[in-house]
């Protein structure tokens, strides 16, 4: 039988924070996994003839079903907003 022990007794004040940020990182890891990540591009180049061609791009940075009809409805929002 051992007659010995050793005992550690220690005080570490960042410990909370420590606990706080881990959260608020596993918590952003968790939002940037579920925002949809896509991107819309718009250039509006001037023609020789005064008018003015509207280009819109678009990318989904996902696999995310019903991205083509959410970018043609965008599409055909700023669009229709260029002819007011």
């Amino acid at each position: 039988m051992n007659d010995w022990v050793s005992l550690q007794v220690s005080h570490d004040p960042t410990q909370g924070y420590v606990l706080v940020f881990a959260i608020l990182i596993i918590l952003g890891l968790g939002v940037s996994l579920t925002v949809k990540r896509r991107r819309v591009w718009v250039r509006a180049t001037p023609q020789d003839d005064g008018r003015t061609l509207v280009e819109v791009g678009g990318l989904a940075r996902t696999d995310q079903a019903g991205y083509g009809e959410e970018f043609t409805r965008l599409a055909r929002a700023v669009l229709n907003e260029e002819k007011s």
